[in-house]
């Protein structure tokens, strides 16, 4: 704060010495003084010091002003910013000395501002007024209660320079960032002049988020089995690093149903969002089965949400339909290499009729339209692939195991079968060249006809 003096304008009375102000202005330092009426003076007996000065009474009862310490349990009224006696001041100077002046100014510092409370965006002048304080006199200053930032990046401390800069404005930032209210603390380094506080309230919040989402997909309407799709999701106020989670749902009708087998690979997971985009990519599998039909229909959705359940669904593409474009191949198919196979007409429907002529030839009757299967589990369709591979050539050195008539013989096919069709039917006569490898016959001639059946291992 600025020095003050001591105020005593009725006089100051050190033991029967008194300084008083007179009735013509004077001061007088007299011990003959009479204080009459009800003048009160300020008595400081034991001694009154202003700076590096005394005055004192001692014991022969004569005033002392000196520089001289005071020693003992002597203990003086200190007042080392002076002391006033009606219009005269007694003051110590910056130089050492004691100083008698009349009508005297003190040094005085005080801020102010021209409101105590503003709102973020707006701003602020603080004020600095001063007397007996010389003009160009710099006066350095401190900001606190409140970061560089929200006074739009200006400096903390700076200069008054009295005479030239007696104010500053500060501009208070809108920042938009939700940080309840401040204060904004401003005081002189010198430590005297008063606090200025000025209150900043919080307007300019941080802004609600309002995230938008969006799709675009690599393919709309229709895809082939095989096909990679992928969806691509732009965003608006989503922040990077933001975690979403993708699935594929489900379209069907007319008694088709799509689900996670129609696709190779992952169909859910998740995705990070970067600049306001992810994306994700699902194989449609080409599955080699026959799927629609009777106006069957398959599709799938593209989703991301806040989590895997449909609920937390944040973005839904449009309807892709999957087009069924790798079906199960037509026509008789290979069984598994190391198969066994079982034929004949006592277990298969599709077999009319198994003949062995005793030595050289069996003879088989054989339903190319029946997709019956055996009672052991092959197919007919099986059984008419591997006859028409043998009659196209590829039979000899395969095996057949021919079981009945009390029986067992292991047929080797040794030559070329024929395939003589019977009328205009889909049934065949298979006519196969064999040599008996092991086994007996069950009769000394003539076709043995039943009750017989056929195994053979398919090895490819």
């Amino acid at each position: 704060m600025a020095q003050k003096a001591f105020m005593a304008d009725a006089g100051v009375r050190l033991g029967e010495w008194s300084i008083v102000e007179l009735g013509n202005g004077d001061l007088q330092v007299s011990n003959m003084h009479t204080i009459s009426g009800s003048q009160k003076m300020f008595r400081v007996d034991k001694g009154l010091r202003m700076g590096d000065w005394r005055m004192t009474v001692d014991g022969n009862g004569d005033m002392n002003l000196s520089e001289t310490a005071i020693t003992g349990s002597q203990r003086p009224f200190i007042a080392d910013g002076g002391v006033r006696v009606g219009a005269w001041t007694l003051r110590p100077t910056e130089d050492g000395d004691l100083y008698a002046e009349k009508d005297a100014e003190f040094l005085s510092y005080s801020l102010s501002c021209n409101y105590s409370t503003v709102n973020e965006g707006g701003t602020v002048t603080i004020s600095l007024a001063t007397t007996a304080v010389a003009d160009g006199t710099t006066l350095p200053y401190t900001i606190s209660g409140v970061a560089s930032a929200d006074i739009d990046n200006a400096s903390l401390t700076g200069n008054f320079v009295v005479g030239t800069t007696d104010s500053i404005t500060l501009n208070i930032t809108a920042d938009s960032t939700t940080e309840g209210t401040e204060t904004l603390q401003i005081s002189l380094d010198n430590g005297n002049s008063n606090i200025k506080y000025v209150t900043i309230n919080d307007t300019s919040t941080t802004p609600v988020s309002n995230p938008t989402y969006s799709i675009a997909q690599s393919h709309t309407g229709s895809v082939d089995e095989g096909t990679s799709v992928t969806f691509t999701l732009n965003t608006t106020d989503v922040a990077d690093g933001t975690t979403l989670y993708y699935t594929t749902s489900y379209s069907s009708g007319g008694g088709g149903s799509s689900d996670q087998f129609d696709f190779t690979g992952a169909n859910s997971g998740q995705v990070t969002v970067n600049n306001n985009t992810t994306n994700f990519t699902v194989l449609v599998s080409a599955d080699m089965v026959t799927e629609s039909g009777n106006n069957e229909y398959e599709g799938f959705y593209g989703n991301f949400g806040t989590s895997w359940s449909w609920q937390d669904y944040v973005a839904t593409s449009q309807v892709i339909e999957i087009n069924d474009t790798s079906q199960a191949p037509t026509g008789p198919q290979a069984p598994s290499v190391g198969t066994m196979m079982y034929g004949g007409e006592t277990i298969a429907p599709g077999w009319w009729e198994s003949h062995w002529n005793g030595s050289n030839t069996l003879t088989v009757k054989f339903d190319t339209a029946s997709t019956s299967t055996s009672g052991w589990g092959t197919t007919n369709d099986q059984w008419e692939y591997v006859l028409d591979d043998w009659a196209a050539g590829n039979g000899s050195g395969d095996t057949i195991e021919l079981r009945g008539d009390g029986g067992l013989r292991i047929l080797t096919i040794n030559g070329t079968v024929t395939k003589t069709q019977i009328g205009s039917s889909d049934s065949y006569y298979y006519a196969i060249p064999v040599s008996v490898t092991t086994g007996t016959m069950g009769s000394s001639a003539g076709y043995i006809v039943s009750p017989i059946y056929l195994q053979h291992q398919y090895n490819g």
